[in-house]
């Protein structure tokens, strides 16, 4: 599987001692797909529109990745009007954002792997 992996373009081998694989931005860009497609994102997004309106500050839906959120629906003002645009933005540290805060209280097995 590595190997077709690798001749697909989504990771590379190292060549240190270790030969380690290692994701490439091909990798990247399909996440981006599925989040484009995702049906999480089709059903949030009129709601982190809707909560940007109500507040008139930027809105985001964020999920739990590894050590930090992703940011995966973003609406504000530079947006095309005001709609909730489904893609991959920032990967920011979970203690670093308010949603990530948030997610850290209220998920006990990622809030420990991440303090382990």
């Amino acid at each position: 599987m590595l190997l077709r992996l690798a001749a697909d373009g989504y990771i590379e081998q190292t060549f240190d001692s270790r030969r380690r694989y290692r994701a490439t931005l091909r990798l990247a860009a399909l996440g981006c797909q599925i989040i484009a497609h995702a049906e999480l994102a089709r059903i949030a997004a009129p709601h982190v529109a809707e909560l940007h309106t109500t507040t008139a500050a930027a809105a985001h839906l964020m999920i739990p990745s590894y050590r930090g959120v992703a940011c995966v629906l973003h609406c504000d003002d530079a947006g095309p009007q005001h709609l909730a645009q489904p893609m991959l933005r920032e990967l920011l540290p979970a203690h670093a954002s308010a949603a990530g805060k948030v997610l850290l209280a209220f998920r006990q097995p990622w809030r420990d792997s991440i303090l382990a």
